[in-house]
């Protein structure tokens, strides 16, 4: 794409038009162009469910309100309740946008019931309020699972339980250890969101609901993907296949696939062995095992089986 400075971490559809964040906002054209539209170092990009024309933005020191009509981007200003840099966002559901701490320690809560603008409160959840550390490359990812939210990074999964105002241990999930980490992506696309397993079975695996409230992990057969930093999943429902962009790769996972099993050894049954010259070495039918050894003298140099 010429005009390109930089790779884009996320791909944003308005409309017609599809833009990216970067170090500018870009706009992606359709003769495979880029073209700066907002002069702004951005990380990650977010439409405001109910607020159509707002955006959310947030890089590594900051969480930014951008509007767009149509026609000009305007870069509101920078959410005051949030005092470090936001990535990877999330829809609440209620009204409310969830943020990743762009170090890694904590995440945050956006409060745009009151009004979408850059007053709107916010709150920090940190160790205090049952969210662990996590190093800034296994920053959290969050999603929604049915109605509640779920954070998860490279070491631990979390769930917001609202009652408490806390993150407890994720226990709804069959088969996924709350120390388990895995990198959650909600796709459209599908009910149930893919997860890439980072620790310790490094395996593509899905969520799917087995009953009011409870989830059970099911492992995809794409096989174990080793020593893969994933920023991003893509699930391409017709081909079966997940795209994950990784950190210096791309990867596609076969949903479908097996591991090859080892054929079973041939069997080889003998009718006649004889010399280019039609001397008999042995006739009749039986089986040779696969340890029999012919010696041949130096005049039987061809053998016919």
């Amino acid at each position: 794409v010429k005009g390109l400075s930089t790779g884009l971490t996320t791909l944003l559809a308005s409309g017609d038009r599809l833009f990216g964040p970067g170090s500018t906002l870009y706009e992606i054209l359709p003769d495979d162009r880029a073209q700066s539209v907002l002069g702004a170092f951005l990380l990650s990009i977010m439409s405001i469910p109910g607020a159509p024309g707002f955006f959310l933005g947030g890089n590594s020191t900051e969480v930014v309100l951008l509007q767009f009509d149509g026609t000009t981007w305007r870069h509101e200003g920078r959410i005051a309740s949030v005092t470090e840099g936001g990535t990877r966002f999330a829809d609440g559901g209620d009204g409310t946008i969830w943020a990743a701490a762009y170090t890694g320690r904590g995440l945050w809560r956006i409060d745009f019931r009151g009004g979408v603008n850059v007053r709107a409160p916010a709150t920090r959840f940190d160790q205090e309020h049952g969210v662990p550390e996590a190093r800034r490359r296994d920053s959290p990812r969050i999603i929604r699972l049915g109605e509640d939210i779920v954070a998860t990074s490279g070491t631990w999964t979390r769930r917001y339980d609202r009652v408490a105002n806390r993150f407890v241990p994720e226990t709804r999930i069959a088969g996924l250890a709350a120390d388990t980490g895995a990198t959650a992506v909600q796709l459209r696309a599908s009910p149930a969101p893919f997860w890439f397993l980072t620790s310790p079975l490094e395996q593509l695996a899905q969520v799917t609901p087995v009953g009011e409230g409870r989830w059970q992990l099911k492992t995809m057969g794409s096989g174990p993907l080793r020593r893969i930093v994933p920023n991003g999943m893509y699930h391409d429902e017709p081909t079966q296949t997940v795209w994950i962009a990784g950190q210096g790769a791309l990867i596609s996972a076969d949903c479908n696939w097996q591991p090859a099993r080892p054929r079973p050894l041939l069997r080889v049954v003998f009718r006649s062995l004889t010399t280019a010259s039609g001397e008999m070495v042995e006739g009749g039918s039986r089986a040779r095992g696969a340890c029999d050894v012919r010696i041949l003298s130096a005049a039987q140099n061809a053998l016919r089986f």
